[in-house]
């Protein structure tokens, strides 16, 4: 788990606690029945509960978030890729017909060049 995400569950679980803490220190300052308490826990356990489902729903948002982010960013690769291999394979033909070429013309450099050596 990274720390960003250790830092947004952290976050996410400081309004529980600090509902926890509250709840603590008010049972602490009077006291109650048990029926209180017992009401008290319950309004503890379904803030805690709430924020839980509040901050998965959160979680999944992010997610799908990177996941767009990530796949324009990877279809953008995609395309400089495509492109770049389009030019490779112009350069391969333009070096094929090159090639093809210097053999087509390699019999006349070499009469050219014998016709050169004779008039001089």
């Amino acid at each position: 788990m990274s720390a960003t995400e250790e830092q947004k569950i952290q976050t996410a679980a400081e309004p529980v606690e600090e509902k926890i803490e509250a709840v603590v220190a008010k049972e602490e300052q009077e006291p109650v029945s048990s029926s209180t308490t017992d009401a008290k826990k319950e309004e503890v356990t379904e803030g805690a509960k709430e924020t839980e489902a509040s901050f998965g729903d959160k979680i999944k948002k992010e997610v799908a978030d990177v996941k767009k982010e990530v796949s324009k960013e990877v279809d953008a690769v995609e395309k400089k890729v495509d492109a770049a291999e389009k030019k490779v394979e112009e350069a391969a033909k333009k070096v094929d017909a090159d090639k093809k070429a210097n053999k087509l013309f390699a019999p006349f450099k070499k009469v050219s060049t014998k016709i050169r050596s004779f008039l001089q």
